[in-house]
């Protein structure tokens, strides 16, 4: 229960995928609720009788071959899943050891599937890369495959497939409606789509009904938070940070930020998932959700160059990769690292501001939601910075964001149209 995507297979290859890892059957644990950083602390049991299942924790789906030979991600089931990594590093490691340019190819992978008895358990979807540089798309088992004028071919795989192709399509359509309409996002369309799968699929999931609505991410088995990277013919790129804001216009004119994300994703410098003699890449999510209470904003507001909102709570969550965490069984008890943020950790890590040049509003009114991006450029102040104010975690809104907030609330309020 999961979903992965790779778009633009061909010519600018991005994988996407959830971090949300569920179990069949109750939830062994003496205290059944589980964090999520949309919803805070939820019920981890769902569905009834003999199709009851748990979500166990949150991980990363994601596998970043070494040697810069690209990246996998897998949906199905966790435990045959981690066996074939597993199978699959140790036959690296014997390739290695004999040629220290050796890649892992489309042979290799197939090989090690072959000799798994568990093969059929789970897919995988992911992009490979040459000596030259070349890109070649690697697919196993059930997968969807969505044709685009915009992003070539894509697939999707697991359960929430079906929902991550309609966003596809969703933008497809939109990109054919502009025609010669440039993107406000001066980056790639394929990368601008990439963040839009992760920054939609997180918008759902901050839904009430989350779990009890049909085709909403939990009762379809998936989501958490969506990671997304960039293949390159030199290697694997993370996406960049950035600050999700979900607004929500009511009336007397006023604007209630309803959530708050900071999300980032660092190279773990001190893991090397396979051997710590090989070359080999791991990274690790981290998102922050800056209180779940509301905040409200007047329309009339007189803008200044910052504005600094202090929430009352951050929860912050770790999320590290499945195939190097304690405890990698589908019966596994561990939980992901979630916890609010102290004032001395707030202090530590954002004594010194982070900056964000990349923002995320979505704007909530009459029943539908319309997203605004706000990028600064690198010789302009960033759009948003993260900072710590007297003991808690902040956000900073440049007057560019809160202006683009404020307009895009006004367009909506009166033409109720989606836009970007």
């Amino acid at each position: 229960m999961t979903a992965i995507a790779l778009l633009n297979a061909q010519i600018d290859p991005h994988v996407v995928a959830d971090t949300l890892l569920t179990a069949n059957g109750q939830d062994p644990r003496a205290i059944k609720k589980i964090w999520l950083p949309a919803l805070g602390d939820v019920q981890s049991e769902w569905g009834e009788g003999d199709g009851r299942w748990h979500i166990s924790r949150l991980t990363r789906k994601t596998f970043v071959l070494p040697n810069k030979s690209g990246v996998i991600a897998f949906a199905g089931m966790c435990t045959p899943a981690i066996h074939f990594i597993n199978d699959l590093s140790e036959a690296f490691r014997n390739k290695y050891q004999y040629d220290e340019l050796a890649r892992v190819d489309e042979e290799l992978i197939s090989r090690v599937l072959e000799l798994s008895p568990r093969a059929r358990e789970f897919s995988l979807i992911g992009i490979l890369i040459d000596a030259t540089g070349d890109f070649r798309s690697y697919i196993h088992n059930t997968v969807k495959r969505i044709d685009t004028q915009n992003f070539g071919v894509c697939y999707a795989a697991g359960t929430g497939a079906n929902l991550i192709a309609e966003i596809i399509e969703a933008a497809d359509q939109r990109l054919c409606l502009r025609a010669t309409t440039p993107l406000s996002d001066p980056s790639s369309s394929t990368e601008y789509l990439a963040e839009s799968i992760s920054c939609e699929m997180l918008y759902r999931e901050s839904d009430h009904r989350n779990g009890l609505m049909v085709n909403s991410p939990i009762s379809v088995g998936c989501g958490g938070f969506y990671e997304w990277y960039q293949v390159l013919p030199q290697g694997i790129k993370p996406f960049r940070s950035r600050v999700d804001i979900h607004v929500a216009v009511r009336e007397a004119k006023k604007l209630v930020i309803t959530r708050i994300y900071f999300c980032e994703q660092m190279e773990n410098i001190n893991v090397r998932v396979i051997d710590s003699t090989l070359p080999s890449q791991d990274y690790y999510l981290s998102i922050f959700n800056l209180g779940l209470e509301p905040c409200e904003i007047p329309m009339e507001i007189e803008l200044t160059e910052w504005m600094t909102i202090v929430p009352k709570k951050t929860v912050g969550a770790l999320i590290q990769s499945v195939f190097n965490s304690a405890g990698i069984e589908m019966n596994a008890t561990a939980r992901h690292l979630s916890s609010s943020v102290s004032p001395e950790l707030a202090k530590r890590l954002f004594g010194k501001p982070v900056e964000v040049p990349r923002v995320r509003l979505v704007v909530y009114s009459g029943g539908v939601a319309i997203v605004k991006t706000v990028n600064s450029p690198a010789t302009e102040p960033p759009s948003a910075s993260i900072l710590e104010v007297n003991g808690r975690v902040a956000l900073a809104l440049h007057q560019t964001t809160m202006t683009a907030m404020l307009e895009a609330a006004a367009h909506h309020s009166n033409s109720g149209e989606q836009w970007e």
